[in-house]
């Protein structure tokens, strides 16, 4: 019986930290981060702001668990993807609807600028955000890297640099868009990643067969 209720406990936790990162990511969009408040946010989600203390130090922190989950959902989407259309018409339509999926809004690019403005000019937040890049990065690598093994081929570039190319290509295109949206359409990102990967796949090596 004491096991049950400490695995009903722990399913209660999870369920409020969900809630309350999806009613931070709510607030923070419409808000911008400086001006949202954690009592703010913990009414969005119903609970007493004593209750965000449970889970989250600070406002940062609570942010940043924000972003990790966007990022989860984001890498798998665009990489699913990508393994699921391995022909090129495919692969292009594939990506156009994960970008017009999963690609931030305007509101959120917006509130992710702000941010990082706000963490270049406090070093113990610029620390957390470096730590979520790397995190990012990582996860990128990772699964750059099973899919070009999918694909049987050694690219022509180091995987860690074709994954921050994969990045700034993205973060690019959002950028652009949020500016001028007519100039960056949601095939554009899976034009220009095929435009890549088959110019490399040109280039790239046979993976030797285990």
């Amino acid at each position: 019986m004491a096991v049950e209720s400490r695995s009903t406990g722990e399913r209660r936790k999870e369920q409020t930290r969900r809630e309350l990162v999806g009613a931070a990511a709510d607030v923070f969009a419409r808000r911008g981060y400086q001006v949202a408040t954690l009592d703010e946010i913990a009414q969005a989600a119903g609970y007493t702001k004593g209750a965000v203390y449970t889970h989250f130090d600070t406002k940062e922190e609570l942010f940043l668990a924000v972003m990790r989950t966007r990022q989860q959902t984001m890498v798998e989407g665009f990489f699913g993807a990508g393994r699921e259309a391995p022909r090129e018409d495919a692969h292009v339509d594939a990506m156009a609807d994960a970008f017009a999926r999963l690609a931030p809004s305007d509101a959120e690019w917006a509130l992710w600028s702000e941010f990082r403005l706000y963490a270049l000019r406090h070093p113990h937040v610029r620390e957390q955000l470096e730590a979520y890049t790397r995190a990012l990065l990582a996860a990128v690598v990772e699964n750059t890297r099973a899919r070009w093994r999918t694909l049987g081929v050694k690219p022509p570039l180091a995987v860690d640099k074709l994954a921050r190319l994969y990045m700034a290509l993205f973060e690019g295109l959002v950028s652009q868009r949020s500016v001028d949206p007519a100039a960056v359409p949601d095939r554009l990102f899976g034009e220009l990643v095929t435009f890549l990967d088959e110019s490399m796949l040109a280039t790239s090596t046979r993976s030797p067969r285990r």
